[in-house]
């Protein structure tokens, strides 16, 4: 059933994964201000998704935290 949502609201999920882990990336790679980008990328991409998908706000950002509870539940099983 996760599956299946996954792939109905792919984007979101996606665009939600770059937004967790980007700057956890960037920060590893020795980046100093990754904080920065997920301050900057979030409402854009809230803004995108609301006019050119139909998403609410509130249906992107539940989409977008769905993003770690996946992995999680993908991998901890293992």
């Amino acid at each position: 059933m996760r599956l299946g949502y996954f792939l109905e609201h792919w984007e979101v999920v996606l665009a939600g994964l770059v937004v967790y882990f980007l700057p956890a990336f960037i920060f590893i790679k020795g980046g100093g201000a990754s904080i920065i980008i997920p301050m900057i990328l979030l409402p854009v991409l809230i803004n995108y998704f609301y006019k050119n998908y139909d998403y609410t706000v509130e249906k992107t950002l539940e989409l977008m935290s769905e993003a770690p509870v996946l992995i999680i539940s993908i991998i901890l099983p293992f």
